[in-house]
Order: structure tokens, then C-alpha cells, then sequence
């Protein structure tokens, strides 16, 4: 069916109706109309959808098509503006409001015992919203005077008037795109999860959904982005865009209500304001006298004059934050006759107008230690145990006085008191205490006098993703921008290089955050840290991941709490073990990682697997650990003491895609072959093996509660249950369109979910095998779904897709409740922890991901890093080499030098393929980014001239990831061929696609012969195909493979064809006869790449074993085996001078080789982020964290050399 966009361009275009025309007829504005062909707004309200309609004078049938398109129906509720009739809103029932209905977002908003009075306010507030339906409705009012109290009062008396209720806190000014992404999600029911690139768009989309729905929408704490001071209203640099939010909100026509909470009218609020329209403010005062009263009733032995405590309540103008406080200090300070509190107050009298003033007040009267304390609590930013307080903490001697600390503080009514037994500040004093802990940082930092600056972390590197990036914003970013206004970015570079220098030479090794601070500075300043010291320096909480760190000095330093980049490849597999301490991960770099929960913290390495690790599974009792991989095996970790002890490795036949273990122990296995595998775990030894699957399984899951009962699914498509002691599957469950991908049961056992490469979950009925729903668009996921995962109450499901995002489903109403967004990549497997709170994911971006879900906030990100190099090839005059690789970088180097000349950037995923044309002028590539991109060389000179390079023609998209790509003789076509099972041609003057050819499955590599038409490709199907691409026929399929072909090469003469496959061969084929004239089999992995000398003699080969082989032809031999690289060897190429071998490995290197000689020539190696950085003899590096810095290029010298120099 035709998109909205698409419908509305077609009906444009043939009224002939242009946007500025069509806007005017239906009344809304130029840029709408615009969004609404662009497809940014998917869902337009019903009213504009109508008038639209009307306007381009469609017929019945297409008003209904159209109404269809935009997702609305006859049946649909009437959604209106607050012009329209209160009789034409969506009804409420008299008795139950529309809470049926109504979805309520309230995880930010607090929960607040108790409420003093108000009653006024609270009803002028509801007259405003509900009867008068004000669109804009500002709460101000000085700090601590209730504002955010009332507003929470206000949404539980009047939420039953709205279909849905937002409430998002502004306390730690998060970017105002955010707040819109975090609104725009649950009013679009997720179909809208990315929305339009500008913050107008964002806007413009948002409003949509205020007319189409009830919503109401609180923004709290709306002081956070204001400037403050002398710049009343105005708003923090970058946070302007909350003033066009705001305007906009107010001024548009909607039947929604935006509530504002701020000590500060906005600009906007001043100028829009009035006492009748749609937009209104009211400022709170103090509570009324009696209400005052109540702050003084528990306190024990009070005496009083009801004239002083009227007078007391009176000089403190009511304002219950300020009551609170001063009850706890009258309390604390054990003043029993108010009488001598009220004797000393002002002189003067003054009557209390700013809650600054009793703030700075009450932080004089605070000792050292309690000042530690609120510091602290100020930098954490939510509550924090007292055992983890304690932790931060430098000073031996305050560690000792923290508990007494916190209580004096909670009895002054300083802190609060978390559900979970963590301490934090109120709003009110959070926003004070940072503003004094930056200003005493700048200070010491201008002065080079270093004590508070070493005593408190500015950032904490190990907090949770959305603490980190709050505490680089609200304290980071603040301390930079004030001292680079004072000084100058040069100078305060150089001062705090100094105080560097000072510390290492006054007092080398000294405990604290300095260091650390200093090292966050300079990396939010942009700074170059390259050979960088900080040798003998304590490096506590520095943030040290996703950066290069070349040659940067760490010997003999002391890390604590610092994060680090990991050698990770792609997360493929992810498992939590059931007593929660653990996180199980496998990945493409063959390793299987054992995480310590919920920090993050490598703990243990496992490298006996040779291939991708595609499943991990802990065992019912966490006793045992297995994988399953790529390379064939299954290997069975049991546990003893804190250490999983390798015991067993399960040989499965064919390669491994997933594994589970049931209660009694027993695993079961899928993967290349047609079975279920199931082995006993003590043994090894195969327990039973259930056939019926009529392709490749990929998914497998033993029922949580009967260890008989087992579910697979698999490339037929077919989801299918078991009993394990029968021979046949007691269901087939046939209602998928593409690979069942992925399965699992719900804990009670009556439940069976599938994803599948047809986009969709399945929820199926375990015992009937009736699909109970489906899962998908407009809700559900725009890419193939690779994961799914009940939560272990039942409620949740979660699935990951390869479109990047996880999304939380409600089980019962099959209704996405969340959308996790954060991956930038493929998301290969998701896992629950045991009590349902975390849900870990693993990406093809090389990342873990920890989740609340809950709130859907990204806990903890633990990057990765490899580059392996995909893809070699010569330019045609011999002198310059392309590669591509995983940071999705296309370099280009000189032959002669091996230096990288150039680096072209644009793909959004790994470069799996480059190609030159015939005539050097032109390079394509392609990338696991779905995308084929061509670049042209400037001039004549080819890429031997390489400005202007950066620019790339984007020829289009395959539907996955893009495998190879090649240039046809001619130069005037461009084949590309990927992961989803077709090979493209495309004409290169217009980008135009030509032919878009299915094939039965992924197809791995294409190549054109050099003097015909011919088109090879070989892919999974173990089938090679040609093509005359004149003639537009395939000639007889090649076949003899016995699994996947990696690599097709033509010879120069077009007579011959090479081919490399996963079944460790090399076979060369007559093209003329159709048959297979040599099979070379001394590779003992698989062969990856293949290439043909100009002479149409020699053949080389790349392989898995990490070797090159150079072949004869003509009698099949191996005439030499080169070996060098480390890894696997991905792609070969020769030059066409016939004299070099160019190799390019998963050892993020390219080889170059004398093909005569044999010997390596020259070595050229990518960047890793940590080149030369010296951790020699640094403590506080276990052995795994040390072999992980070294694997990504740190060193650790040995010998008597001074390396701290």
C-alpha cells in the first residue's frame, strides 16, 4: 500500500496544487506540508488529513485510501483543537475518567507524601487546563516554594481529562532535542522513533501529536536552562532551542496543555501571557500561616510563643523548603525556646526573598565533613548508598564520619531519603551545591593551590551513561567554559599541564582525583592528549574509552575507577547469569568475556574458539558457562569457585548459531545442519538428535518450566515445538515470511515468541500453536528482528532488530511500551537479569549495553574495538592501494611509501568491498551500511591527486549489508551483491539500478570478466552463478562446493574462474565447459579471498589458517604458503605488474609480498587507539584489563630505564 507521502505527492501533482497553495486551503503552515512529503510526519491529524482531502478533491475511494495511509479509519476518534466544542473531545466515562485509555509517563515525577494547603492554586490551575483549555500554563515561584509539589498534585487530580500524562524533569538541562525525542515516542505509539533532523521538524512533528491526542505535558524545574541572574528569562547557552518549544507550544492550535515549572518566567511566558487567551502564569507564594505552623508539630520539647512562631513563619515568608530546614536546624541545634532562635535572625528584620540567602546561610554553619558529604551528593546527581559514598570519598578520617554525617544532614532536612536507601539532595540545594563546588574548582585551578580539585571528582567515569554525560554537562563543561573565559584555551592548557608537573614532582602517587580531572578536562576540551605524562600520578575515574591516546605516559601510575576501551568485536551473544553477578558475552573477534555485574569490569577472557562466538548460555543453576560458534564446537565451562574451568568441547558437526541448556542439564544445539542437537553436559556425548527442520536452525529454547519441551526455528521458516522423547515435532508453526531468527518461552511455559527476518514477532500459544499476535509496523521494527527475550515476570517481552533499536512490548496487549535506543548498529542478542530490572544487548557496534527498563535509560556502555581489514585492492597503474575496514573508513596508500595518503569517510557501517574502474579514475565500495558509494578521482592524474576526494555518489541500497561489489569492463556498470540474497547492477552515469536479481540466498562475492559480459557470483547457496548481462541469461550453475562460497576471480583471459569457500577449497573451473578442472585443498580454513595473475596461472588465496597460498593452476600445487598475519586473512590481491601480493587480515594489517621471493616487503598497519601508551609497572590493572591495552597498543617496558621521563 502507497504511503501517505507518496499519496499526497501524487494527488499534488495532479491537481497541480503547490505546498504554499495547499497549506492556505487547509490552514496549517508551508513547512507541514513539506514534513508530510518527506515523510518526517507519518500520521498527520485526522482533521488534515480530511481537509486535505477536500482540497485535492479526491474521490470516495481515494478519501478512504487516504484517511487508510495516514493510519486512521472511519472509526477513528475525532481529534480536535481547543476551538472546537467540549462536546466533540473524546469522551470520558463519568465514573472512571478515560483511564482506560490514557497512558501515563510518571517515572520522573516525584513522589511526595505529603502536601500542605494549595487549595486555591490548585483549583485556579484545573479551571485553567480542564475547563478553559489552556494551552501553555507556567508555575513560578522562588526555590523551595512548592512548585514542583503542586504540579504533581495537579496531574493526580486532573490526568483522568487526557489520554496521555508526560511528566519530564528539566533539573539536569538535557539537550531539548531529548526531551522531544523522549515526548514524540509514546504519542506516536513508537511508529515515529527517529523523527526529522532539525529541531524545527522536531517540533513541527510534536505539535501533530498534540492536536491529534489529549496530552499532558509537564516540564519541570524549567529554571535549570535558564541563565539566572542578571539574564532573567533568558535562556543557557544551548539551550535556546526551548524558547522556540515553548513559543511555538503556545502559539499553535492544539487540544493539549504544556505545564511549565520555573523559578524564572521564560521570555516567552512574558510576552504571550495575558488573563484571558490560552496562555497563562501564576506565581506561587508562601503557604498560608496555619499550614506553616504544621513544619513545627514533631518537634520534641518546642516551646513557643504562638507570636514567635508567627513570626518565625512570617520572616521566612512561608516558603515550605525554608520551614523545613529551619525546623531541622531548631531541632538539631536542640533550641527549645524559639525565642533564642528568633533573636537571631536579621536585625533588621528583613523578610526572606531569596532561598539563596539561607542556603549560604546554612552551608556556613555546616562542618568540613558535612560539606564532604553534600559535595558529593552534588557530583553523584541520584541517590547513592552510603557503603558507595563512603568509596568516593579520599580522606581515611571523613570516610570514618560519613554515617554520622548523613544523619545530622537528614535530621536538617539537608538530604533526602530514597526508597532504595540511597541519599540525595533536594532541587533546591543540588542546583546550590553545584554552583559552589564550580566556582571553588576554577578557583583552585587559576590559583594552582590543588586541594578540593583532588579531593572530588568532577566526573565519575565508572556512573551510569545518563549520570556521566549529566555530570560533563552541569559540572564539566561549566568548570571548562569559565576558566577557558578567564584565561584562554591555551593558558588553561598549560596550567593544567602544570599543576600536573607539580603534582608528579611535589607529591608523586598522592590518593586523589586530580589526574583524573585534569585528563576529563583536557578531553572535553578537545585537547590533543598525544604524549601526554601522567607518569606517578594517581588516575582515579579519568574516562579513557572511545579515545587515541598515542604514546600518552602511564608508567607507574595508580588507576582506579578509570574505563578503558575493550577489544570487543561485534557483540553477537549476550547471557546474565541467574544469581546476577555475571555477564556472559561472545563476539566476532572468536572470544567469549566474563563481565562482573553491574559495573561492567572485565573479568576473565576466553580464546579457545577459532571463529565467531554466535551463543552463550549459563546453566538453570550458574554452575555452567558454554558457547557455541562458528567454528563448529560448543565448549562447556563449569564453575569452580570464581573461575569457569574449560571441562569440555562438544564437536557439533557445523557450525553453531545457538545454544540453550534446560534444568536437568542437558544442552541442546542448532546451526548449519537440518537438526536439534541435544548433549548431555557431563559427557559430551549426544543425547538425541530431532530431525524435521527442512533448512539451517538458528534459534533454539529449552520451556522454563518442563525440561522435555523444546522450541526451535529455523531458515524454513518454521517454528516448531518438541518433546525431546519423541521423533517428530508435536507442532509446526508456518506463519512466518522469512527466517525464524530467534526464539523464546515465556516463564510460565504457554507462551512462545519468535522474531523473524520478515520484521515481525510472533506470540504464539504453546499448547494450541495459534498465533495470538503479531508484533509489527507501524509499532514494530523496520528491519530484520535477530532477537527476542521474555522478561521473568512474563509481562515484557523485548526484541532487537537490526534496524538498531530494542523494544519493549507489553505481553498482554502486544502494545510497544518503550523503544532503546543507543546501538548505532545491528543489535545480534538481548538477555533479562533475573529480577527483571536490566536488560543487557549486543551490537555489531562493537558495544554491551546495560538498560534499565524501567525508565529505557542506558545504564553502562562498554565499547569495543577492532578494525579488521575487509578489502584490498590495487589502482591500475600499481601505485596505490584501497582498503576497507570496520571503523567504516576507506583509505587509500601509497605502494612505494606504505603510507596512508588518504582517509574517506561517509559509510555508517564496516567496508566490507573496494574496487577500481579499468581506467583509475573511479573507486566503488560497499558496506555493511546497505549503501554502494563510487568515488571520482578529481582529475586525470587518478588518486594520485586526492583533494576533492571526500565525496562520494551514493548509488543506492540493497536491503542488508552490501558483500562485494565490482566494475564491469567497461567501466560503465557496477555490480554489488550482499546479505539480502540479491546482486544489483547499476549504471554508474545515473546511479540508475538496471537489474535487481534474486538469488536463493546471501550472496557473498561478484566479479566481472575482463573481456566478456560475464557476471560471477557465489554465496551461501554453494552455487556458483554467471550471467550474461548483454544477453541478460544465466549460463549452467556451477556446482561442487560442499558449503558457502566466499570468493569468485576471473582470470585476465575470462577462460578461467576461481572460487573460495567455507569447505577450506579452492576450485577452478572451465568457464567454456562449465566444469571444475582443480580442487585445491591445503588450506585448513576457510578461503576467504582469491585472486588471478595476469599470466592466468597462478591463483592466491587468502584463508582463515592465516596463510596465503600461491597455486599452480596447471598441476594444482601449492607453490608456496605464505604465512605472517596473526588472524585470519580476508581479502588478497595482485598487482598489475604481476609482482606484488597484497593481504589484508582481522590483525588489522595489509601485507605486502614479493610474489617471486616470497618474503614480506613491507607491513602496513591501521592506528589503535592506545599506540605506545606506557603502562609499565602501573597499578591497579588486573592481567586481563593489562592484555587488552597491550592488544589495542599499549607497552610495558622491562629493564632499568627511567621511563617516566
Amino acid at each position: 500500500m502507497a504511503t501517505f507521502a507518496e499519496l499526497l505527492a501524487k494527488y499534488m501533482n495532479r491537481t497541480g496544487v503547490n505546498m504554499n497553495r495547499l497549506a492556505e486551503k487547509i490552514g496549517v503552515k508551508r513547512p507541514t506540508i513539506l514534513y508530510w512529503l518527506e515523510g518526517k510526519v507519518t500520521h498527520p491529524a485526522r482533521k488534515n488529513v480530511q481537509a486535505c482531502a477536500e482540497a485535492l478533491r479526491l474521490s470516495d475511494q481515494e478519501h478512504q485510501e487516504f484517511l487508510a495511509a495516514a493510519g486512521h479509519s472511519d472509526s477513528d476518534l475525532q481529534t480536535v483543537t481547543t476551538e472546537i466544542p467540549e462536546q466533540n473531545l473524546m469522551p470520558v466515562n463519568p465514573e472512571t475518567g478515560n483511564n482506560t485509555l490514557a497512558r501515563q509517563y510518571l517515572s520522573e515525577m516525584p513522589n511526595l507524601p505529603v502536601f500542605y494547603g494549595r487549595d486555591d492554586e490548585l483549583a485556579t490551575l484545573t479551571q485553567w487546563i480542564v475547563t478553559e483549555k489552556c494551552r501553555l500554563v507556567a508555575i513560578l515561584g522562588i526555590g523551595g516554594i512548592g512548585k514542583t509539589a503542586l504540579a504533581a498534585k495537579l496531574v493526580k487530580h486532573i490526568q483522568d481529562k487526557f489520554q496521555y500524562v508526560i511528566w519530564k524533569s528539566l533539573r539536569e538541562a538535557p539537550p531539548v532535542e531529548n526531551i522531544l525525542g523522549d515526548v514524540i515516542k509514546p504519542l506516536s505509539n513508537y511508529q515515529d522513533i527517529d523523527g526529522p533532523d532539525s529541531l524545527g521538524h522536531k517540533i513541527t512533528q510534536l505539535i501533530e501529536y498534540l492536536e491529534q491526542s489529549r496530552c499532558l505535558l509537564v516540564l519541570d524545574n524549567a529554571e535549570a536552562i535558564l541563565q539566572g541572574g542578571t539574564h532573567v528569562g533568558q535562556y543557557r547557552k544551548g539551550d535556546e532551542g526551548y524558547g522556540e518549544l515553548i513559543k511555538r507550544v503556545g502559539e499553535s492550535s492544539h487540544q493539549s496543555c504544556l505545564v511549565l515549572t520555573s523559578r524564572e518566567k521564560p521570555k516567552e511566558i512574558k510576552l504571550l501571557a495575558g488573563e484571558t487567551g490560552p496562555i497563562r502564569s501564576r506565581q506561587i507564594t508562601g503557604l498560608d500561616e496555619p499550614e506553616g505552623d504544621k513544619f513545627f508539630t514533631n518537634i520534641p520539647y518546642f516551646s513557643h510563643s504562638p507570636l514567635d512562631l508567627i513570626k518565625l513563619i512570617r520572616h521566612y515568608a512561608c516558603n515550605p523548603f525554608a520551614l523545613k530546614v529551619v525546623a531541622g536546624d531548631i531541632q538539631e541545634w536542640s533550641f527549645e525556646d524559639i525565642s533564642k532562635w528568633i533573636g537571631q535572625l536579621d536585625d533588621g528584620g528583613s523578610i526572606f526573598d531569596d532561598i539563596n540567602h539561607l542556603l549560604t546561610e546554612q552551608f556556613e554553619r555546616l562542618s568540613v565533613i558535612e560539606r564532604e558529604v553534600i559535595y558529593w551528593l552534588a557530583i553523584n546527581r541520584e541517590p547513592i548508598l552510603m557503603s558507595d559514598l563512603k568509596e568516593d570519598v579520599v580522606s581515611p578520617k571523613i570516610k570514618r564520619e560519613v554515617c554520622n554525617a548523613l544523619n545530622s544532614l537528614g535530621r536538617r532536612y539537608l538530604i533526602e531519603k530514597a526508597t532504595d536507601g540511597g541519599f540525595t539532595l533536594q532541587n533546591v540545594m543540588m542546583e546550590y551545591t553545584t554552583e559552589q563546588l564550580v566556582t571553588k574548582v576554577v578557583t583552585e585551578i587559576e590559583t594552582a593551590e590543588i586541594s578540593f580539585f583532588n579531593s572530588h571528582a568532577l566526573i565519575k567515569a565508572t556512573a551510569k551513561d545518563y549520570v556521566r554525560e549529566t555530570q560533563i554537562r552541569l559540572i564539566l563543561n561549566p568548570v571548562k567554559e569559565r576558566l577557558i573565559a578567564d584565561m584562554g584555551q591555551a593558558r588553561v592548557e598549560n596550567q593544567l599541564k602544570q599543576i600536573l608537573s607539580k603534582l608528579r614532582k611535589e607529591s608523586p602517587g598522592l590518593p586523589g582525583y586530580a589526574a583524573g580531572n585534569i585528563f576529563n578536562l583536557l578531553r572535553q576540551m578537545d585537547i590533543d592528549l598525544s604524549g601526554s605524562d601522567f607518569s606517578q600520578l594517581a588516575v582515579w575515574q579519568a574516562y579513557l574509552q572511545g579515545l587515541n591516546l598515542h604514546s600518552v605516559n602511564f608508567a607507574h601510575a595508580e588507576f582506579k575507577q578509570s574505563v578503558f576501551t575493550q577489544t570487543i568485536g561485534s557483540v553477537l551473544a549476550v547471557a546474565l547469569s541467574p544469581d546476577g553477578k555475571w555477564l556472559a558475552t561472545g563476539d566476532a573477534n572468536n572470544e567469549v568475556r566474563l563481565w562482573r555485574m553491574p559495573s561492567c569490569e572485565l573479568y576473565s577472557v576466553f580464546q579457545e574458539h577459532t571463529d565467531w562466538v554466535f551463543s552463550v548460555a549459563f546453566s538453570s543453576d550458574g554452575q555452567m558457562l558454554a558457547s557455541g560458534s562458528q567454528d563448529g564446537t560448543i565448549i562447556i565451562r563449569k564453575r569452580h569457585e570464581e573461575k569457569y574451568l574449560n571441562t569440555r568441547t562438544i564437536e557439533h558437526g557445523t557450525w553453531v548459531r545457538s545454544i540453550a541448556f534446560n534444568c536437568d542439564g542437558l544442552l541442546a544445539s542448532v546451526g548449519g545442519d537440518h537438526d536439534v542437537k541435544i548433549w548431555n553436559s557431563d559427557d559430551g556425548t549426544l543425547f538425541k538428535k530431532l530431525s524435521g527442520h527442512i533448512d539451517r536452525v538458528q534459534a533454539v529454547a529449552f520451556s522454563p518450566t518442563d525440561d522435555h519441551i523444546l522450541v526451535s526455528g529455523g531458515e524454513d521458516r518454521t517454528v516448531r515445538n518438541w518433546d525431546i522423547r519423541q521423533a517428530d515435532p508435536l507442532q509446526t508453526l508456518e506463519e512466518h515470511n522469512g527466517w525464524t531468527r530467534a526464539i523464546a518461552i515465556s516463564p510460565d511455559g504457554k507462551k512462545i515468541a519468535s522474531g523473524s527476518y520478515d520484521h515481525t514477532i510472533k506470540l504464539w500459544d504453546m499448547h494450541t500453536g495459534q498465533c495470538l499476535d503479531t508484533l509489527k509496523r507501524p509499532e514494530g521494527h523496520t528491519d530484520r528482528v535477530r532477537a527476542v527475550a521474555f522478561s521473568p515476570d512474563g509481562q515484557t517481552l523485548a526484541s532487537g532488530s537490526y534496524d538498531s533499536t530494542i523494544r519493549l512490548w507489553n505481553v498482554h496487549t502486544a502494545k510497544c511500551q518503550q523503544v532503546l535506543q543507543g546501538h548505532t548498529d545491528w543489535v545480534w542478542s538481548i538477555a533479562f537479569s533475573a529480577d527483571g530490572k536490566i536488560l543487557a544487548s549486543g551490537s555489531n557496534d562493537q558495544t554491551v549495553r546495560l538498560w534499565n527498563v524501567q525508565t529505557g535509560r542506558c545504564l553502562k556502555t562498554v565499547h569495543g574495538y577492532v578494525n579488521w581489514i575487509w578489502s584490498v585492492a590495487f589502482s591500475p597503474d600499481g601505485q596505490t592501494l584501497a582498503s576497507g575496514s570496520n571503523d567504516h573508513a576507506v583509505r587509500i596508500w601509497d605502494r612505494q611509501s606504505g603510507q596512508c595518503l588518504k582517509t574517506l569517510h561517509g559509510h555508517q557501517g564496516w567496508v566490507r568491498s573496494v574496487a577500481f574502474s579499468s581506467d583509475g579514475q573511479k573507486l566503488v565500495t560497499g558496506s555493511e551500511d546497505k549503501t554502494v558509494r563510487v568515488y571520482s578521482a578529481p582529475d586525470l592524474r587518478g588518486f594520485g591527486n586526492l583533494e576533492g576526494l571526500d565525496k562520494a555518489t551514493i548509488l543506492g541500497k540493497h536491503d542488508n549489508w552490501v558483500e562485494s561489489v565490482s566494475f564491469s569492463p567497461d567501466d560503465e556498470q557496477i555490480a554489488s551483491c550482499g546479505g539480502d540474497s540479491t546482486v544489483k547492477i547499476w549504471r554508474v552515469s545515473d546511479g540508475k539500478c538496471l537489474s535487481n536479481l534474486p538469488y536463493s540466498d546471501r550472496v557473498r562475492s561478484i566479479a566481472f570478466s575482463a573481456a566478456t559480459h560475464r557476471l560471477a557470483s557465489g554465496g551461501d547457496d554453494k552455487m556458483i552463478n554467471i550471467l550474461d548481462t548483454k544477453k541478460g541469461k544465466f549460463t549452467p550453475i556451477l556446482e561442487g562446493h560442499t558449503d558457502g562460497i566466499l570468493s569468485v576471480s576471473f582470470s585476465s583471459d575470462s577462460q578461467k574462474l576461481a572460487s573460495g569457500s567455507q569447505d577450506n577449497t579452492v576450485k577452478i573451473w572451465d568457464v567454456a565447459n562449465n566444469k571444475c578442472v582443480n580442487t585445491l585443498s591445503d588450506h585448513t580454513g576457510k578461503v576467504r579471498s582469491v585472486a588471478f595473475s595476469t599470466n592466468c596461472r597462478i591463483v592466491i588465496s587468502g584463508s582463515d589458517d592465516k596463510t596465503i597460498k600461491i597455486w599452480d593452476t596447471y598441476n594444482g600445487e601449492c607453490v608456496k604458503t605464505l604465512s605472517g598475519h596473526e588472524r585470519p586473512v580476508l581479502s588478497v590481491a595482485i598487482s598489475p605488474d604481476a609482482q606484488t601480493i597484497a593481504s589484508s587480515s582481522k590483525d588489522e594489517t595489509i601485507r605486502l609480498w614479493d610474489i617471486n621471493t616470497h618474503e614480506c616487503l613491507m607491513t602496513l598497519r591501521l592506528p589503535k587507539p592506545y599506540d605506545g601508551m606506557n603502562i609499565t609497572k602501573a597499578a591497579g590493572l588486573t592481567d586481563e584489563q593489562k592484555a587488552a591495552l597491550k592488544a589495542l597498543g599499549a607497552v610495558e617496558y622491562n629493564g632499568l630505564t627511567d621511563l617516566t621521563d
